[in-house]
């Protein structure tokens, strides 16, 4: 970042690169692709090298990583769990969404619970241990924007927030679903296509026209 200079290129996916995020304590890169495969890279070295392949039969949209693990959520509305140690599939749950997975989210208080947001205009929190979704969240206004549509914790890993198609930003309280459910407005214009809720308490929203929004 301070040369501004390629560090390295990354080669070895026969397909596109749908998602990517740093692992191991920023020592390895893990990165999902339509060729329906996850590979998890070395960077540590000056030679970086593929470490694992771990395969499915499923495209990937989105993966996250939480303590030595990572979940991955997939275009036939499944989520899949992998040991990063072993490159081995700890666990996986079908049917998680009526439609593919865009988004999933470690819980940063409870890594056995996974937030998941869908083309089915729904969001659950899915507990890896039970198998089974916990709770489900949706509103008469929300709708999923893209087949890449983020979705966030907040830090507590009290409230939930996802951006919609008509630009809005959503926020849920987790333990009262749909009841909980807040609507922000007057950001964006045009759909959100990610959102991040930080350390500091600010949301971070960017839409279809390329602009960020800042949330206090």
């Amino acid at each position: 970042m301070t040369t501004e200079r390629l560090v390295h290129q990354l080669t070895g996916h026969s397909n596109k690169i749908n998602c990517c995020c740093f692992a191991g304590g920023g020592k390895n890169i893990l990165t999902g692709s339509a060729d329906r495969s996850l590979k998890l890279w070395d960077i540590s070295r000056s030679t970086f090298n593929i470490v694992k392949t771990m395969r499915f039969g499923s495209i990937t949209n989105c993966i996250d990583v939480g303590q030595g693990s990572a979940v991955s959520g997939h275009v036939d509305g499944g989520i899949r769990f992998w040991d990063l140690r072993s490159g081995d599939r700890s666990a996986e749950m079908g049917g998680v969404h009526a439609g593919q997975i865009c988004c999933v989210k470690f819980n940063p208080n409870n890594f056995s619970h996974v937030l998941t947001n869908g083309r089915d205009n729904k969001l659950n929190i899915v507990d890896m241990r039970m198998n089974e979704v916990v709770e489900s969240f949706s509103s008469v206004n929300y709708r999923t924007a893209f087949n890449w549509s983020g979705a966030d914790f907040s830090p507590d890993g009290a409230h939930i927030i996802a951006g919609g198609a008509g630009g809005e930003l959503f926020v849920w309280k987790v333990g009262e679903g749909e009841g909980g459910c807040t609507k922000l407005m007057g950001g964006h214009r045009n759909a959100l296509s990610a959102c991040a809720w930080g350390a500091s308490g600010q949301v971070a929203t960017v839409c279809k026209d390329g602009s960020l929004v800042m949330w206090t």
